[in-house]
């Protein structure tokens, strides 16, 4: 291991580290001796080879997840970017674009991450119309963050009375249909009204809410209290 790695990785791991290492190596000779006997690139363009041609992805995607956004703040909708893309980018990002979202509501699975959004978008800053918009803000922000450390990009966040609004007039447009609720139930004990155990997406009835507001969940969050989310508490 090289010297700073040795700074921040407890001795007491070193020998599992060294396994896993010499495991790696084992499974990539194999593959390598595989591609060999076989006379064939298909084991090394399943193993291997795709962190080649593949891994660039991975940096287009996350970059525009929190790249020159605020830091250190409690409010995700202040550091991180919700992104529109298309269908072949949200298949293999596994619609992370949807990143505000991830962050307030973690435990909420990948697929359901588009409903998530179409129910809170009104408490949220505006979403970015694809990955050329994002970093259009990124780059210069980027840039300007080499010369100036201090400096961030400030998100927008909507008014709590044009969220309510907003929702106000999506509701009676949609009074008959069938609504998408997030329903939370939070682990019991001291922290039950800290700690979330699941989250689920529920097809329900519409009916007329009680929910508190979304700040009682996340510090800073608006006051305009969230029609689409269920609480129950532990």
């Amino acid at each position: 291991m090289a010297p700073v790695e040795l700074t921040f990785i407890p001795e007491t791991e070193h020998q599992k580290i060294y396994i896993r290492a010499r495991i790696y190596v084992l499974i990539y000779a194999g593959v390598i001796a595989l591609a060999f006997v076989t006379r064939s690139f298909l084991p090394l363009m399943l193993i291997g080879l795709p962190n080649l041609y593949g891994s660039w992805l991975t940096v287009i995607y996350g970059l525009t997840q929190h790249a020159g956004l605020a830091e250190n703040v409690l409010d995700h909708r202040l550091n991180t970017r919700t992104v529109y893309m298309n269908f072949i980018n949200r298949y293999l990002y596994w619609n992370m674009g949807y990143h505000v979202e991830h962050h307030i509501f973690p435990l909420v699975p990948y697929y359901n991450l588009p409903k998530l959004h179409a129910l809170i978008r009104t408490d949220m800053p505006t979403p970015y119309l694809g990955l050329l918009m994002a970093y259009q803000e990124i780059v210069p922000t980027l840039l300007r963050q080499s010369k100036d450390p201090d400096y961030f990009v400030r998100r927008q966040l909507p008014h709590p009375a044009t969220a309510r609004k907003l929702k106000s007039s999506r509701r009676s447009r949609r009074r008959e249909s069938r609504w998408w609720m997030v329903g939370s139930k939070f682990a019991q004990g001291n922290c039950s009204k800290q700690k979330m155990c699941c989250v689920s997406i529920m097809k329900i009835k519409p009916m007329r809410s009680t929910v508190p507001p979304m700040a009682r969940f996340m510090p800073r969050m608006a006051s305009a209290p969230m029609a689409t989310l269920t609480w129950q508490m532990g």
